[in-house]
């Protein structure tokens, strides 16, 4: 019969050729044979087969025939050092992947023998920190640059609310202290340093000339654009100069006749009163009588207590917040 139909593996026929076809076919078999694998594999210049697992609890150095094993790395004895293997251009697509398999605060770095650029996401360095366990990542050769993956997939220095009390292994506080730099490559390549922001009983606004022009209202009372910069109170003392500009006023108008009081008014006579115009105001009893039209004027009396603080906290709930640093 003739030669079979098959562009990939699964496409051959593991009973042909049959027993009774001309050898002279064989030639065609082998060259279909030769062509599917060029199909399934295409640009294979290297060893191939399923991954292989090899498990690490110390710091060793990658073979260069060790493309496609995975690495399951145990930190429980300390930090492990990973060195990368010396790759020529023609190797582009060689990789490895890592696996940290212990949940201890002990990180994995990832180091680059060469003088080729490694990159970690967004950033460029010679040695990559990995230290959350339970997830794989891999580091691949271009060619020219390693790539090295990153489990977090926010921006390196990005602060995250956590509603747990134990901060997450591969995490840091953002309490304002201090990374050291050659245990955190990765955040002081992206922030300048190994500071971090002190975030403890503190809200965040946006910058205020956040892609464009400054924020006039938010600037007043902040005054700065400048990330990182403070500003606010929790609570202010209402004081005397805090009030609004008002002075009250008003009068009485009488005009003849008597105003009966709830008191004993003897002893007010027209000259201790807060009157204007002529006439008389005599006061006896608890009557006084008018003569003619007086007008009163009143002065307010002293109202409330002494200074009080004012809460300005907004409605808020308290959470711990975290930094990306790897």
């Amino acid at each position: 019969m003739g030669v079979e139909v098959a562009t990939f593996i699964a496409d051959l026929q593991p009973s042909l050729p049959a027993p009774t076809d001309p050898k002279s076919q064989g030639d065609n078999h082998i060259r279909l044979i030769k062509q599917v694998l060029q199909n399934t594999f295409p640009g294979a210049n290297k060893a191939q087969g399923g991954q292989t697992v090899i498990s690490v609890a110390a710091s060793f150095t990658i073979l260069s025939t060790q493309s496609g094993v995975l690495f399951a790395v145990n930190t429980s004895p300390g930090a492990v050092t990973v060195t990368l293997p010396s790759l020529a251009g023609t190797d582009a697509g060689w990789f490895c992947s890592f696996a940290k398999i212990t949940g201890d605060v002990n990180p994995i770095f990832i180091v680059n023998p060469a003088s080729a650029v490694m990159l970690s996401g967004d950033t460029v360095v010679t040695k990559s920190r990995r230290c959350i366990f339970g997830h794989t990542f891999r580091a691949t050769w271009t060619g020219g640059i390693w790539v090295v993956d990153r489990i977090p997939k926010v921006p390196v220095g990005t602060i995250l609310d956590c509603p747990t009390n134990a901060l997450p292994v591969g995490y840091e506080w953002a309490n304002g202290q201090t990374l050291v730099a050659a245990n955190y490559p990765e955040y002081v390549y992206a922030m300048g340093g190994g500071g971090t922001w002190d975030r403890r009983g503190r809200t965040a606004a946006g910058r205020t000339d956040m892609g464009g022009a400054n924020n006039p209202i938010l600037g007043a009372w902040i005054g700065s654009t400048t990330l990182g910069g403070t500003g606010g109170l929790e609570s202010s003392t209402i004081i005397t100069a805090n009030l609004p500009a008002y002075t009250p006023s008003g009068g009485v108008s009488v005009t003849g006749g008597s105003i009966t009081a709830s008191s004993n008014l003897n002893g007010i006579s027209s000259g201790g009163q807060n009157f204007v115009g002529g006439g008389s105001i005599t006061a006896t009893g608890q009557s006084i009588t008018v003569t003619d039209t007086r007008t009163w004027g009143f002065n307010g009396n002293p109202q409330g207590g002494t200074s009080q603080v004012m809460n300005n906290l907004q409605p808020t709930i308290i959470t711990n917040m975290i930094v990306v640093v790897e």
